[in-house]
């Protein structure tokens, strides 16, 4: 059985672990209620929330050997979006409003992506 936690618990403890990204916190997207795995929270576990067109937080530090968890919390009607390297490192394929995609982080260094039908969304993810 898997476990689902709602957008509003998500947003609290992505705060509390705020240590790990290069922003203070991360302001509710709003919107349709969203559910997060609690897998993708936890030791060098940390979640981008994909929301209005935007990555929640856009920058994150994680320690290597961490992963990385996104989850398309846009509304039903919206169009796909994709988390996608730059150079090719990893591909999410289409995530529909609800999917989920992870990737793990073995070797330290700056990792910047973007989601290919929308690039003006981009992220990095900054691996120590």
């Amino acid at each position: 059985m898997k476990t689902r936690l709602p957008l509003a618990a998500v947003l609290a403890l992505v705060t509390a672990v705020s240590c790990f990204s290069e922003r203070n916190g991360v302001t509710d997207p709003g919107g349709a209620d969203c559910t997060i795995p609690a897998n993708a929270f936890g030791r060098n576990r940390i979640p981008v929330i994909i929301r209005n067109f935007t990555f929640f937080s856009d920058t994150v530090r994680i320690r290597a050997g961490g992963t990385v968890t996104w989850v398309n919390c846009e509304d039903a009607n919206v169009a796909p979006h994709t988390s996608t390297a730059n150079g090719g490192v990893w591909d999410s394929g289409d995530l529909q409003p609800g999917d989920v995609f992870e990737h793990t982080f073995t070797t330290a260094g700056t990792f910047r992506y973007f989601c290919r039908p929308h690039t003006f969304m981009t992220g990095v993810v900054i691996v120590e």
